[in-house]
């Protein structure tokens, strides 16, 4: 019996079962075609579980001085210890999740544990809506004097509505990187440009 020969579309492997070895085998594997393939996500991460939300104010129930971070790390650096110990806030995850807050060995704001929360998601979603009206109030305020343009959407008031939409609306704070190779160099020059107006200065 004749047997037809194997095209090269039916040797074809399917996208699933190389996009789900190409992780198997690590990022340099396969990187010339897995470009063309979205990544598989891990079902089992949510990236809202990894968001901190703080909350300075004295109720949980008030949106005071409401703030977004990435990662639970970045929220901790941005505390004060003073803030932890004179319960100045609370904190929550994207998810609703409760983050108990104290003090590490060397001073530090570390997160002690995680409660969860029945009211955890309504009291986040609060806190949003308040920032979320706030950022616009503060945009509105910056594009009457020209220096931003404002959406259509944000014109209308039409703002979003859903807990990763507001995130993506109001944004993340920029944590500048802590290197002190890089702030020496700049207090180096701002004191060699002291010392150059100086003698500037006396020789004229």
């Amino acid at each position: 019996m004749r047997t037809m020969p194997q095209t090269r579309h039916s040797v074809r492997e399917p996208k699933v079962r190389f996009r789900a070895r190409c992780l198997l085998r690590g990022p340099t594997h396969c990187s010339r075609r897995s470009r063309f393939y979205a990544p598989l996500m891990d079902s089992r991460l949510d990236w809202l579980d990894e968001v901190v939300l703080l909350n300075e104010s004295r109720s949980v129930d008030v949106a005071g001085d409401v703030s977004i971070y990435r990662s639970e790390s970045e929220a901790c650096a941005a505390i004060e210890d003073w803030w932890v110990k004179n319960s100045e806030g609370f904190a929550f995850t994207a998810t609703g999740v409760r983050l108990v807050l104290g003090i590490g060995p060397k001073g530090a704001v570390i997160i002690v544990r995680r409660e969860p929360s029945p009211e955890g998601p309504a009291i986040v979603r609060a806190w949003l809506e308040a920032l979320v009206q706030t950022t616009l109030s503060a945009r509105r305020i910056v594009a009457s004097e020209g220096k931003s343009h404002l959406s259509e959407a944000e014109v209308a008031g039409a703002l979003p509505t859903s807990v990763e939409g507001m995130i993506a609306y109001v944004g993340f704070p920029w944590i500048p990187p802590n290197n002190k190779f890089t702030f020496g160099c700049l207090a180096f020059l701002a004191t060699i440009a002291t010392l150059l107006t100086v003698l500037v200065i006396r020789l004229f």
